[in-house]
């Protein structure tokens, strides 16, 4: 990613963006796929595994996703995520 492509996805809240995203995830994960699994341990497990520290910025479709992820009821850890989802966090090289 060069300099310029930087400047245009750099997004100074993308980090709770980030966080915003982990949420939806593991609230669907807790109440539709694994009611079994807590939502603190979900997110606690995307933060040791990823973490948002990292995140530069987020895709034109982060809007769209967010939506995606809240307004289904499907189980998105069994499947694919919506399309919109792909490679909306942008982390730091």
């Amino acid at each position: 990613m060069d300099d310029a492509e930087r400047c245009e996805l750099y997004d100074p809240d993308a980090q709770q963006k980030c966080e915003d995203l982990v949420d939806s995830l593991c609230l669907g994960a807790s109440q539709n796929c694994f009611p079994t699994i807590l939502f603190e341990v979900c997110v606690e497990e995307f933060n040791e595994s990823f973490g948002c520290e990292a995140t530069f910025g987020v895709s034109d479709s982060y809007d769209e996703c967010l939506e995606l992820l809240d307004t289904t009821e499907s189980c998105w850890v069994d499947v694919e995520l919506p399309d919109a989802c792909n490679g909306v966090l942008v982390y730091v090289e």
